[in-house]
């Protein structure tokens, strides 16, 4: 992540911008599969392989964040990273979105 604060990211060692990535349950492919598809059903879907996806999230205030998505097979988890385009602040947004993704996948 940047410095800024509108920046969560499962992979950095900073406790301002990290967050847990989002653990698995059963076949770690087609949790990912699901995942993708109820977030197209959300979000513009920009660029997916079978283990990355990156997502264009706006807002309803019309402000873009993106959102990224790491299938870690190995470790059973997906790594996650979600940040704003602009500002510096988004008043906890980009985590809240994170947290609700992994309810999301908790609820299978």
């Amino acid at each position: 992540c940047p410095p800024s604060r509108s920046c969560v990211c499962s992979q950095d060692e900073d406790p301002a911008h990290h967050v847990a990535p989002l653990d698995l349950w059963g076949d770690p492919d087609e949790a990912f599969a699901r995942l993708i598809g109820r977030l197209q059903e959300r979000y513009e879907l920009l660029l997916l392989d079978d283990v990355y996806a990156h997502f264009e999230v706006t807002s309803w205030l019309g402000l873009e964040s993106d959102l990224e998505l790491w299938l870690n097979r190995e470790a059973r988890v997906i790594e996650v990273r979600a940040a704003s385009r602009i500002g510096s602040r988004d008043f906890g947004a980009n985590r809240r979105r994170v947290e609700a993704l992994r309810e999301e996948l908790r609820g299978r």
